[in-house]
């Protein structure tokens, strides 16, 4: 059985934690492999990852490109007897074109060791549950149904009155977005360069983001009604400022 412990790609969900400790009682009990996709959640809710925020180890685990700063490469590992089945030891074959890259392991090393700064994930936790409530304070008093949740840098938002709980709802929340594209309060947006697809995803915050950049966030709050994730671009008249964002969108 493979699952993401956090769902990061239909929203911010997070499990009830009986309900991993009961796959994994599961999967041992009927000699299937428990792996665990943490490639969104390796090193973001923990150093250890979902695992070792959960206590829960699975038999395999799979890892994206936050071992390598953001650079593309990823990773998998797991117990000693199923990682032996890997050549050289054992029959099983397996390389990669980006595999050791020199530039994506210099990355990687120097990332891990900023997480590995103490206090780090307390900073993370702090200034997500900031921007969390922040966002979702300001959703309510515009009149929207809104609710957020966070995990120390991974967090996410849902127009409903309660949490998500599963996929069913978050669906549902999707087709509610799809009938308000484009609503917006009146003539300044906020727009998140995201993807051309109106799906909903997880979001992560950055460890070095500034007191500043935070600020910066919160003059946008009471400003928004509706964030879209839709790829737009525009001509600044200016420099990168967020009146020079604002007077083009007027323009539009």
């Amino acid at each position: 059985m493979i699952l993401e412990p956090v769902i990061g790609n239909s929203g911010f969900i997070a499990p009830n934690p009986e309900f991993l400790n009961a796959i994994r009682k599961i999967t041992k009990e009927n000699g299937a492999l428990l792996i665990f996709d943490e490639v969104m959640t390796g090193f973001c809710l923990s150093y250890g990852g979902a695992q070792e925020y959960f206590c829960i180890t699975p038999d395999l685990t799979t890892l994206g490109k936050i071992i390598g700063g953001g650079l593309p490469v990823g990773a998998y590992g797991g117990r000693r007897e199923i990682m032996e089945m890997v050549a050289p030891a054992g029959p099983m074959y397996q390389a990669g074109t980006l595999s050791g890259n020199p530039l994506a392991m210099t990355a990687g090393i120097d990332t891990l060791k900023q997480l590995q700064e103490p206090g780090s994930y307390t900073y993370l936790d702090k200034i997500t549950g900031e921007l969390v409530q922040g966002i979702v304070d300001t959703g309510k008093k515009a009149g929207h149904a809104m609710c957020g949740g966070y995990i120390h840098r991974m967090f996410g938002f849902s127009f409903t009155e309660g949490p998500v709980y599963n996929f069913g709802d978050a669906k549902k929340i999707l087709l509610s977005l799809q009938d308000s594209l484009g609503v917006c309060w009146r003539k300044e947006y906020i727009l998140l360069l995201h993807n051309s697809r109106l799906d909903l995803q997880a979001w992560q915050i950055l460890l070095k983001i500034s007191r500043k950049q935070l600020q910066l966030l919160r003059r946008f709050y009471s400003r928004f009604s509706v964030a879209i994730p839709v790829s737009i671009v525009y001509d600044l008249p200016s420099h990168f400022f967020p009146s020079s964002i604002i007077t083009v969108l007027k323009e539009d």
